[in-house]
């Protein structure tokens, strides 16, 4: 395989040989996350557009866990439901996932925090360690949950109960409600 960007199926295809891209090589695979800054260090005085994209993307897991702690400070032993942990929609890849840097910052012990991702079996080590850090079904999390934070844009998120919805203070991070 032919290393550096190609064309594919009238799309942008990552084809360069590298470990994170082997498993599958298509738009959006793990290696978005990284070859930016590839291409930054590269040329420093070319890219300050992608330097101030990448800064904004790398600030947001910490905005949203402020959103989420603000929320939790409305309830006085507040429950939070987070929706999805893997590092896009409908994988199990979970390298470079926004969603677990969240899950680290919200982790203090102050508050319960549920996590459901379908595409996880298990939590990894660093997660499950957490003080009041489990990984529950998607009704278990909504059931007992005061606030839902949905993270990642999984498909089966698409099929949860709306109106059971409506009595939680969610935070959609991913546009999964919006019509």
């Amino acid at each position: 395989m032919r290393s550096g960007w190609g064309r594919r199926r009238n799309s942008l295809a990552c084809t360069h040989a590298c470990r994170c891209c082997a498993r599958v090589q298509r738009v959006g695979e793990h290696c978005i996350a990284v070859d930016p800054w590839f291409l930054v260090d590269g040329a420093p005085d070319d890219t300050p557009l992608l330097r101030a994209a990448r800064a904004v993307n790398e600030a947001r897991p910490h905005q949203v866990a402020a959103r989420l702690r603000a929320h939790a400070a409305r309830f006085r032993d507040p429950v939070i439901a987070c929706m999805g942990l893997t590092y896009k929609p409908d994988v199990d890849d979970m390298r470079e996932s926004s969603s677990a840097a969240i899950l680290r910052e919200l982790a203090d012990g102050t508050v319960e925090i549920l996590v459901c991702d379908p595409w996880v079996p298990s939590l990894p080590t660093a997660l499950a360690n957490l003080p009041r850090v489990r990984l529950v079904d998607a009704g278990t999390a909504l059931a007992r949950a005061d606030i839902v934070g949905l993270l990642v844009g999984h498909a089966a998120f698409c099929t949860l109960d709306k109106h059971g919805l409506a009595t939680k203070l969610v935070f959609d991070a991913v546009g999964l409600l919006t019509p």
